[in-house]
């Protein structure tokens, strides 16, 4: 079983994708980080998620995220990820993106 973490995981495409973790039979959702719901359940967030993910949204920290998950997923604004994904990768976390930060070599073709 892996365990996956989801930061940034009460936006839009964050909680799509704790929707499709939690029903996923090799994966083992531990952690959801949300900076705006901090402290409350994802379920209460997502109320069509309770009973199917009972897990407390935290404040992001690169050290309990690490802890916490074998992979992550970001789910940030644009510009964000660049300033957690490095710290992740140095702790040898492997790092699933889902914004532009990281798809484009050459960043004078992509609008911000």
């Amino acid at each position: 079983m892996i365990r996956a973490a989801v930061i940034g995981g009460t936006g839009y495409a964050g909680a799509e994708l704790v929707r499709i973790l939690s029903g996923h039979p090799s994966a083992e959702l531990t952690m959801i980080t949300s900076r705006q719901y901090a402290g409350q359940l994802f379920s209460d967030v997502y109320p069509a998620m309770a009973g199917v993910v009972n897990l407390t949204c935290q404040p992001f920290s690169e050290e309990a995220v690490s802890e916490a998950a074998d992979v992550v997923f970001t789910a940030l604004p644009h510009k964000t990820s660049m300033e957690v994904v490095p710290g992740l990768v140095a702790r040898g976390k492997k790092v699933v993106d889902l914004s532009a930060d990281f798809r484009f070599k050459d960043q004078s073709g992509h609008a911000r």
